[in-house]
């Protein structure tokens, strides 16, 4: 029951953090209708920001489908409605090779390149420079799919904790209260 209530509980800081990232990016106009990998270089405090929610949204909500040891419980792809399974597939492969690793989908990269001056007779030293390039987010639709993802999966949680809450009232109720007081002692 405590491993359900605290994947519930991760959800529903990412479904804060995730409703930030879409206000926040939902000010500028041209983010509504953006795809996937959403990148700004003009207002870097703001998608820095912006960058650490969806990063954290994206580490919690991996995280409630991982093993956990202090959790013993995980959920399971397959819990998921078809509907939402893009999206979750998606969120995954964000966390495992962005979030939380690097990895082999190339959703960032750095490449070192020396830039040589054009013009050979200036004598001007070769410059050595990275080239990078990491998303930000996701467009506001796609935040939109996460956070209603994010609503079902929580459901999914509640409904296995109320499911097993239940079954141990039912076992409290049929030992009843001397029986409790007893293990109190």
């Amino acid at each position: 029951m405590a491993g359900y209530r605290l994947i519930e509980k991760d959800l529903r800081n990412c479904k804060v953090w995730l409703k930030q990232v879409r206000d926040l990016l939902a000010e500028d106009p041209k983010n509504i209708g953006a795809k996937k990998n959403l990148k700004n270089t003009e207002d870097r405090d703001k998608y820095n920001l912006v960058k650490g929610l969806f990063v954290a949204a994206l580490t919690i909500y991996g995280k409630c489908f991982t093993n956990c040891e202090g959790r013993r419980v995980r959920l399971q792809t397959k819990d998921i409605d078809e509907k939402h399974q893009e999206t979750h597939d998606e969120a995954m492969a964000f966390r495992h090779n962005f979030a939380a690793h690097s990895g082999a989908k190339n959703l960032e990269y750095s490449n070192v390149v020396i830039v040589l001056d054009s013009k050979r007779k200036r004598a001007t030293l070769p410059k050595v420079v990275t080239e990078l390039i990491q998303p930000d987010s996701w467009g506001v639709e796609s935040i939109d799919e996460f956070i209603e993802l994010v609503d079902h999966v929580r459901q999914f949680a509640l409904k296995k904790f109320d499911t097993l809450s239940d079954l141990v009232e039912r076992e409290a109720l049929e030992k009843g209260p001397d029986y409790w007081y007893r293990k109190a002692k």
